[in-house]
């Protein structure tokens, strides 16, 4: 069960916005590569890994406006996820 009620705008207004993370610079790298229509590959050691991989660049792309194929791949021993962006 949700407990709820409601407000209002003003007391909306007067709380502190939700802060993010620091901008983390390897993400930025990769997202800044696929915002201009490269592919890239993230490498993956587990199943859980490859899941959170995913939703993150899903996530992060979505922040930034846009969204992602992607797809498992694997070449000799190394498993990775393909991200492309979706062209609009």
């Amino acid at each position: 069960m949700v407990s709820w009620k409601t407000s209002t705008p003003e007391k909306h207004q007067a709380l502190e916005k939700k802060s993010y993370a620091k901008v983390d610079p390897v993400w930025q790298e990769i997202m800044d590569e696929v915002e201009r229509g490269s592919p890239v590959e993230l490498l993956y050691d587990s199943d859980k890994e490859r899941g959170t991989l995913a939703r993150s660049i899903g996530r992060r792309a979505a922040h930034r406006g846009f969204k992602v194929d992607i797809r498992n791949g694997q070449e000799d021993d190394e498993q990775y996820i393909s991200v492309a962006r979706v062209a609009e």
